[in-house]
């Protein structure tokens, strides 16, 4: 458990630059074009290229411990408190990137079984148990009764994924 052995190593949070570009890789909207000038957060290019205003930090970087950019420190700190949790199931680049990887998914296919296994490895990397299978057709079929929009269950679930442990942190 402490780690003396170095046998194992205890899982790392990404930074919100990583999970920014994490999240939009998996949903495919991640532009890879090098180069170019300063990028609003709305882009979709990498974070690096972003421009951060310092007088008035994006809610994005201030729920995920980025440091004030006027401030040099040594270590960026790290928290994991629930309205990061609560950012990633409610903001609109989130839920976009969730309506992206839906329309793809639903594109290929229309099995329920699919849909879920086939978002299981767009953001996780692996496919689901069959306790989550079961789990995340549940939260589809109650996501279903209360929205007609046919992406709106596997949006859903989605977005339950992306905010999941597994995904924001690097083991």
């Amino acid at each position: 458990p402490e780690n003396r052995w170095l046998a194992q190593r205890r899982p790392r949070r990404l930074e919100v630059e990583a999970l920014r570009d994490a999240i939009l890789a998996a949903s495919g909207l991640l532009d890879l074009r090098l180069g170019g000038p300063g990028q609003p957060l709305s882009s979709n290019k990498r974070s690096i290229y972003l421009t951060i205003n310092r007088a008035a930090l994006a809610d994005v970087f201030s729920v995920f411990d980025y440091v004030d950019p006027a401030s040099h420190i040594e270590q960026r700190p790290v928290t994991q408190v629930p309205r990061q949790a609560l950012f990633l199931m409610n903001s609109e680049w989130v839920q976009r990137a969730g309506k992206a990887i839906a329309s793809d998914v639903l594109a290929q296919t229309r099995e329920r079984a699919r849909q879920i296994e086939t978002s299981f490895l767009l953001t996780l990397g692996r496919g689901p148990t069959p306790y989550e299978l079961e789990r995340s057709a549940a939260l589809m079929d109650q996501v279903a009764a209360h929205d007609p929009q046919p992406e709106a269950p596997l949006a859903a679930l989605v977005r339950g994924l992306i905010a999941a442990q597994e995904f924001v942190s690097l083991e």
